[in-house]
């Protein structure tokens, strides 16, 4: 494979994984407080049924495992499936460079020393592709987390609106 066939170094697939990493701080955040404020009204009104629930009790604390089972799963299942994603575009970017790699060193072999490739420029090729790909990766992993937490966040939010605390 020639230079011109290679793939070029692409421009950075995440410009900024700090905002993505703190914008999942942000959002994480405020899912823990909206689940503070609604852990409270609801434990207020555990105590205050004193053992003996009302209908609107029960129904509020069925609905609050039912709520969690279902914000569970759907968050398992997003994770899931961005994991695989994420895991079938690093094989083949891993594939990728093992033969890049490997069509350098082939070409080396029937060279004359003066006309090998210059190992400079192939070198600044393998880790800015390296980098790229460590910046995809921190970019999925962001996103992995993002979308198991859009469940919880959601629920626990809406809730937190829904009870007035």
């Amino acid at each position: 494979m020639t230079q011109k066939n290679r793939r070029p170094a692409s421009p950075s697939p995440c410009p900024t994984p700090l905002t993505a990493w703190t914008d999942l701080a942000l959002q994480t955040g405020e899912m823990v407080m909206a689940s503070l404020q609604v852990i409270g009204h609801r434990t207020q009104r555990m105590v205050a049924s004193q053992g003996l629930p009302n209908a609107l009790d029960r129904a509020e604390f069925s609905l609050m495992g039912q709520e969690k089972l279902e914000a569970a799963s759907e968050s398992v299942q997003a994770m899931g499936a961005l994991w695989h994603n994420t895991q079938v575009e690093f094989g083949a970017q891993a594939l990728e460079e093992i033969l890049l790699g490997w069509n350098d060193c082939m070409s080396l072999l029937p060279s004359p020393p003066g006309s090998w490739p210059q190992p400079p420029t192939q070198a600044f090729d393998v880790y800015t592709r390296a980098t790229d790909g460590a910046l995809q990766l921190s970019t999925n992993l962001v996103r992995i987390a993002q979308a198991g937490l859009a469940p919880i966040h959601s629920r626990a939010t809406a809730n937190a609106k829904r009870l007035g605390s």
